[in-house]
C-alpha cells in the first residue's frame, strides 16, 4: 500500500479540481478528486479570503484519504478581525486599528501549534509582535507597551486559564481608529516620498551632467593646449 500526499495553499473554501490537487490525484483511479475537494473546502469554509495551508494524504489503493487544514498567518488573521486587507506601511507612525486584546488571544490560541511559544502568554506575545509590524494599536495602545504589561502579570487570570479570555470584552479601550483618514495620510506621505526619490533622482542626474561638462571642458582645454605647442 502506497500514499500519496500533497501539499497546498488555498483560498477559504474556493478549491479547485485544478493543480496541483487534480494533476497529482488524477494517475490515483481510487480517488474521488471532487470528494477531495469538497472536504478541503467544507473544511476551509470558515476562512474565506485567506489562503490556507492543506495537506492532503491519499491512499493510492483503496481511495481513503486524509485532509490536515493548517490555519492561516498571524497576520492575515489579525487583518481579517481589523477588517482590513494590508497593513500600514508605516507601522511606527500611522496605525489603522485598535484590536481589543480579545482578538489578539484568540489568534494567539490558533496559532499555538505553529508558533514557538511553549504556553498561551508567549503566544499572545508573539501575536502582539505581529500587532506592531501591522501598524495596530491593542487597548488603545502601542503592542510593546501591551507585552510590557503582561510581563508584569496585568494579564495574569485570562492568560493563565483562571479567567475564560472569552469572556473579555469585544470592543477594545481607546475607541475605533479613522482608517479612512489613516490610509488617506498614508497615500500623502507616500506621495511625498515619490516626489523627494524624483527630486532626488534629478539632482543626481544634474551633477552627473555638470561633472560630464567640466570633463569635456578639461578635454578641450588640454588639446587647445597641445596645440598652441
Amino acid at each position: 500500500m502506497g500514499e500519496e500526499t500533497v501539499n497546498l495553499l488555498v483560498e477559504g473554501g474556493e478549491a479547485s479540481a485544478g493543480p496541483p490537487l487534480g494533476p497529482t490525484l488524477a494517475p490515483i483511479e481510487a480517488v474521488d478528486i471532487n470528494e477531495v475537494v469538497s472536504a478541503i473546502n467544507e473544511n476551509t469554509s470558515g476562512f474565506e479570503g485567506m489562503e490556507i495551508p492543506v495537506e492532503v494524504v491519499v491512499d493510492d489503493e483503496t481511495g481513503d484519504f486524509e485532509i490536515d487544514v493548517g490555519t492561516p498567518p498571524a497576520s492575515a488573521l489579525l487583518k481579517e478581525r481589523a477588517e482590513l486587507e494590508a497593513g500600514s506601511g508605516e507601522p511606527n507612525k500611522i496605525k489603522l486599528a485598535n484590536l481589543p486584546l480579545k482578538d489578539v488571544i484568540e489568534v494567539a490560541d490558533l496559532k499555538m501549534e505553529d508558533l514557538v511559544a511553549l504556553d498561551l502568554r508567549g503566544a499572545t506575545k508573539e501575536i502582539l509582535g505581529s500587532a506592531q509590524s501591522l501598524g495596530f494599536l491593542v487597548e488603545g495602545k502601542e503592542p510593546i507597551d501591551i507585552q510590557a504589561d503582561i510581563d508584569e502579570g496585568r494579564y495574569e487570570e485570562v492568560l493563565s486559564g483562571e479567567k475564560d479570555w472569552k469572556e473579555l470584552p469585544d470592543k477594545p479601550e481607546g475607541g475605533e481608529i479613522d482608517t479612512e483618514a489613516a490610509r488617506q495620510e498614508l497615500e500623502e506621505r507616500r506621495e511625498e516620498r515619490e516626489e523627494e526619490e524624483e527630486e532626488e533622482e534629478e539632482a543626481e542626474e544634474g551633477e552627473e551632467e555638470e561633472s560630464e561638462e567640466g570633463e569635456e571642458t578639461e578635454e578641450e582645454e588640454e588639446t587647445e593646449e597641445e596645440v598652441e605647442e
